[in-house]
């Protein structure tokens, strides 16, 4: 039997949380009966229903899904990644043109996501944390009871080709950013490269911490890390000077009063002198060409005088001598004389007009010349005061250590200001200064230990579910273990060859600052901001007389190490070669909640925080058939703790799917652009997908049939 939505499920409502029953338009579904069986998983946090309009190749579209392993098959480039895409973009990933579909101007995506009480207290949180009370309240009326979250996307083409997203959870409008955050409460979505991020130490910190459920630990950590930065910044200020120290800088900071200088001053009287350099040199080049225009001996001027006088007495002349033939001659040849003679005449006559116009000319050049030449006066008293001021500055520069600069100065000056003021703190506050940094670094110090106790512990855990996962996945004898280890202060960022890629905010800031503390006990200069000495770390191996770097969330510098055999050496993740290891090892770590919850002495290690939806986009890349039914087998154990949406090509994991969703192309529109649908496909349709995927020919249906009945005995 196959379901296929209809046109109008985009204007479906969704289907009540407490209805055991599902509709659909052919009657009441074989997947709503098999629904019907059992209420208790409902009661988890999963995604029911996705409806997509005018997104990438689809036209309109409404997928059902339900709480335990949901498998999407489909033929290569059938546009199975444009189902995942649209589970991405609904939690807020980054949106492309090409997501809207031609020629529509806009794309919709809209999800329903029934959510427990413990992700309702997690959503209702994070709005507030954004200062979005007015969303976060319509998550308090039932005072964090599960309930149903839209979440809805609009992608919208502008008129000048860029991508605009409009974005609602609970039909209130919110941040792109703040939808992504909302995702990553509800979903864990692996993608095909998701085994290669997990090679990162940072992915592996993370991965512990969330096994460990230490997040609040880690965030306590730095907070009181920041406390101590505070402190550090306190002490740093408790300053005594001798009076001959107090004198000296009152000498330089009366110095510097009486010049008074402003940042950037010297930059700006520099450019204006260069300015006024700049327009004398245009003045003198004009002043020549003025010479040139006028000088009596050799000028232009007086060349087209000269010039128009000679022409002149030519064109009298010529004038002359034309009156005398029309007087004397009266023959034929004489008439032709005479025209000859006028048009000479003519000729000569423009030539005089464009000597006028030429003298008429320079004059008016001349006249423009000398007007700029006016604008380029540089008034030499202003460039003396310039100059004069320039030198007071670099004079103060000088009696400051060599400053170079205007702003360096003013910069020197509120520090030495500074200085004056904390060498008046009291003695009284000098000491609560020192004992706030004493009970700020005594704080973090014993968080510090605090949580990487708690990583050591959980690592054990994590290695023995991590392994039971793997010798379920066809991996017996491989082996894996987790090492943590504090990097010594001691070390140079070239000698920790993986230096602190995960640094926090506060961790960075520390680092630049470089600034060293008084150890009080002491009274040596022997620690930095971003260093910490741990009293009692010998219980974890570590030197309580060590001072060790501040990393991003605690101390700890987590490595994942796999062996892939018995008698293999246990290696970094990163060094794994294999594909299908890499897609197994994940799968293994994402499987690991489940394969302890059957153990109650480790079931606290992950049951304290609620599992996410986890979505795997080819989880069985590389792998084979037999692997592949470990797979379907691993995906079922870990779909009875929370929900499993997971693209497959293997026909073994497909058959242990509770819901089967196949991806096809469907008709081209009339406009013959392609279009791809999603069918919730059951029975006889199933078997024949599962054929399909076999790819054997009539023997197919037979060993579908088989694989089915195999893995329904799991369900």
């Amino acid at each position: 039997m196959q379901t296929k939505t209809s046109s109008n499920a985009w204007k479906k409502p969704i289907a009540s949380n407490f209805s055991i029953v599902q509709k659909s338009e052919n009657g009441i579904s074989a997947m709503a009966m098999k629904v019907k069986c059992t209420l208790e998983p409902y009661k988890r946090t999963h995604l029911q229903r996705l409806r997509l309009k005018d997104f990438a190749l689809v036209e309109r579209e409404s997928i059902e899904f339900t709480t335990g392993l949901n498998v999407i098959t489909g033929k290569t480039g059938s546009g199975k990644s444009v189902l995942l895409s649209a589970i991405d973009q609904i939690t807020g990933a980054a949106a492309a043109m090409e997501s809207i579909r031609v020629p529509a101007k806009t794309a919709k995506i809209e999800a329903t996501f029934y959510c427990d009480s413990e992700t309702v207290r997690k959503i209702r949180e994070r709005l507030r944390e954004h200062g979005m009370d007015d969303v976060a309240n319509a998550f308090t009326k039932n005072n964090d009871e599960p309930m149903t979250v839209d979440l809805y996307r609009e992608l919208q083409s502008t008129q000048n080709n860029k991508l605009r997203s409009l974005c609602k959870i609970a039909n209130k409008a919110v941040p792109v950013k703040v939808l992504r955050e909302i995702g990553m409460i509800l979903i864990d979505f692996n993608g095909q490269n998701a085994s290669l991020a997990m090679a990162t130490e940072k992915a592996q910190l993370d991965e512990l911490d969330n096994w460990a459920n230490v997040k609040h630990s880690a965030d306590a950590f730095e907070a009181a890390m920041q406390n101590v930065r505070i402190a550090t910044k306190l002490v740093e200020g408790n300053i005594e000077l001798t009076d001959e120290e107090k004198e000296e800088i009152e000498d330089i900071l009366d110095a510097f009063d009486k010049v008074d200088p402003v940042p950037y001053e010297d930059a700006r009287l520099k450019q204006e002198l260069r300015a006024m350099d700049s327009k004398f040199g245009n003045w003198e080049t004009l002043a020549s060409a003025i010479n040139w225009l006028t000088n009596d001996t050799a000028g232009t001027r007086t060349s087209l005088k000269e010039a128009l006088y000679e022409s002149k007495s030519v064109l009298s002349q010529a004038e002359r001598r034309a009156d005398q033939f029309r007087n004397d001659i009266t023959t034929e040849k004489g008439n032709d004389n005479i025209i000859t003679f006028e048009e000479d005449i003519e000729a000569m006559q423009e030539a005089v007009d464009l000597l006028h116009e030429a003298e008429a000319a320079t004059d008016k050049a001349e006249d423009q010349i000398k007007r700029y030449m006016e604008s380029l006066n540089t008034h030499p008293e202003r460039k003396e005061q310039i100059q004069e001021r320039l030198r007071d500055l670099d004079k103060l520069g000088k009696k400051m250590g060599k400053c170079r600069t205007a702003e360096s100065m003013c910069e020197i000056a509120k520090e030495l200001r500074d200085k004056l003021d904390a060498a008046a703190t009291s003695e009284d506050e000098k000491e609560g200064n020192e004992k706030k940094l004493r009970s700020a670094r005594k704080k973090a110090a014993n968080l510090a230990l605090e949580l990487a106790v708690a990583r050591r512990d959980a690592g054990s855990q994590l290695r023995n579910a991590i392994t039971a996962a793997m010798n379920s996945l066809e991996m017996q004898g491989s082996r894996f273990d987790v090492t943590l280890s504090w990097t010594p202060a001691s070390l140079s960022k070239s000698e920790d060859e993986d230096w602190d890629n995960a640094a926090s905010t506060i961790a960075e800031t520390f680092a630049k600052t470089g600034d060293e503390i008084i150890d009080l006990e002491t009274g040596e200069m022997c620690l930095k901001a971003n260093e910490l000495k741990v009293p009692g770390c010998g219980e974890i191996g570590e030197n309580e007389n060590q001072a060790y770097l501040v990393r991003a969330r605690g101390l700890d510098r987590a490595t994942f190490l796999l062996a892939p055999g018995a008698n293999e050496p246990l290696r970094p993740m990163s060094s794994i070669a294999s594909g299908g290891e890499k897609a197994r090892i994940h799968l293994a770590m994402k499987m690991a909640p489940a394969m302890v919850s059957e153990d109650s002495q480790t079931r606290n290690a992950s049951s304290s925080s609620n599992p996410k939806i986890s979505v795997f986009d080819e989880v069985d890349t590389g792998v084979g058939g037999r692997v592949g039914t470990k797979i379907g087998i691993a995906l079922q154990k870990l779909a009875t703790r929370q929900q499993v949406l997971c693209v497959t090509h293997l026909p073994q994991v497909a058959a242990f799917g509770e819901t089967h969703v196949r991806v096809r192309k469907d008709a081209a529109d009339e406009d013959g652009r392609p279009r791809i649908a999603f069918d919730s496909i059951e029975r006889d349709s199933r078997i024949e997908e599962i054929a399909d995927m076999l790819g054997i020919g009539d023997t197919g249906f037979e060993n579908a049939r088989r694989l089915l009945a195999e893995a329904l005995p799991q369900n």
